[in-house]
């Protein structure tokens, strides 16, 4: 079975044009000049991300997302970057301003990614609304022989690959340990074919050469795999089959993070979990 990868990227970097702040200061040397780099980058390997980006970044820098649609493929990535663990009627009201961003900068996006893995019910009953096919907001590991699936009415692309963000930023580890975490999922999904989903922070894997280089040579091993086929989510999206087991793992997830995840924790218990430490009482 031939490996179908699909590499994606979730922009950032604007949130501190956009007033939103950025995780870490060193987040503000990354530039747009640099975020391009990286995701243009890709065309010397054959790959075609799919970039998601705030319908803000949209109204704020349209001819930057016409310039990614032409090459690539843009797709949805909240309005603002916020929290989508909110009622029906609100939730709509975020994804509908974000699309409509987005189609007012002349790009019609198919598309979404909920921003911090903020699951909810509600994103899929909305995304359905407004004639969005496909939603890749969830992470499931390898393991589980993840692929695209249907859920509630909307394709689930899930992301399959070690994440930069979760590896980088939060466990604070090398740019070679995440090389080595990534180029074992790799020789995995190779060995058991199907489905690679990639996902990257440009402002986090631009901050310095060394990183810049750590993706170049990622983006190169997984060029080099026999018979590969490099898509975008929305081509991914048509190999959506039917699977319970993918399903139940999603609608856990959305359990968890809204209802017991990020509005639920006790603020020092969300400190020690976005630092990677654990509390014990």
């Amino acid at each position: 079975m031939p490996l179908k990868v699909a590499v994606t990227f979730d922009d950032y970097y604007t949130r501190d044009e956009l007033g939103l702040g950025f995780p870490t200061v060193s987040c503000r040397r990354v530039g747009l000049d640099s975020d391009r780099m990286l995701v243009f980058a890709c065309e010397d390997y054959g790959v075609r991300p799919t970039v998601f980006a705030p319908g803000a970044v949209a109204e704020v820098y349209p001819e930057v997302v016409r310039e990614i649609a032409v090459s690539f493929e843009a797709a949805a990535h909240g309005y603002r970057h916020e929290s989508f663990c909110r009622p029906l009627r609100q939730v709509r009201q975020l994804v509908s301003r974000a699309v409509r961003a987005f189609r007012e900068a002349g790009v019609y996006v198919r598309g979404w990614r909920t921003p911090g893995q903020s699951y909810s019910p509600a994103v899929s009953r909305a995304l359905r609304e407004l004639g969005l096919a496909w939603c890749s907001d969830s992470w499931i590991p390898l393991a589980l022989k993840p692929r695209p699936f249907a859920y509630r009415g909307v394709v689930e692309i899930p992301a399959t690959m070690p994440v930069d963000y979760e590896v980088l930023a939060k466990r604070r580890a090398t740019s070679a340990s995440f090389a080595r975490a990534w180029l074992r999922g790799l020789e995995q999904a190779r060995r058991q074919g199907g489905v690679l989903v990639a996902l990257f922070h440009p402002w986090l894997m631009a901050l310095s050469r060394e990183r810049q280089a750590v993706l170049r040579v990622l983006l190169e091993e997984v060029s080099s795999v026999d018979g590969v086929v490099f898509l975008t989510c929305s081509e991914l999206a048509r190999e959506q089959s039917l699977s319970l087991r993918l399903a139940v793992s999603k609608a856990v997830l959305e359990l968890y993070h809204c209802r017991l995840g990020e509005a639920g924790r006790p603020l020092e218990l969300r400190r020690a979990l976005h630092s990677g430490r654990v509390l014990h009482r």
